[in-house]
């Protein structure tokens, strides 16, 4: 990436670390109510926006790739758990790593934003 398009990718970084905490806001109310549609589409809202975001700071890419593939696992959880409650599922464990990926994106983010 060229040296002008650096603030331009470095605004985008704060914008994303910004959308992943209400991400992750949205994801915890979404742990305490999961049969709530509207939680889920505010989910899939923050997902859309980050995506763009994410476009645009590609030194990024690799964290972003992962919390992609956390909240597809952690929202197939959810989904198996209303579709068998008794299933046996856990899904704190499946929280826990889109939460530790969540975090290293915006660690990633906040390192491309304070770099000197």
């Amino acid at each position: 990436m060229s040296a002008a398009h650096l603030p331009f990718a470095e605004a985008m970084a704060f914008q994303l670390m910004a959308r992943l905490h209400d991400y992750e806001l949205g994801v915890a109310q979404l742990m305490l109510a999961p049969l709530d549609a509207e939680l889920y589409r505010r989910s899939s809202d923050d997902m859309d926006a980050m995506r763009l975001l994410a476009t645009d700071v590609p030194m990024a890419s690799v964290a972003w790739a992962e919390v992609m593939i956390r909240h597809f696992e952690l929202m197939h959880g959810l989904w198996r758990v209303q579709r068998a409650p008794s299933g046996g599922l856990v899904l704190a464990p499946l929280h826990a790593n889109l939460g530790q990926a969540v975090r290293r994106l915006s660690h990633r983010c906040l390192q491309l934003v304070a770099a000197p």
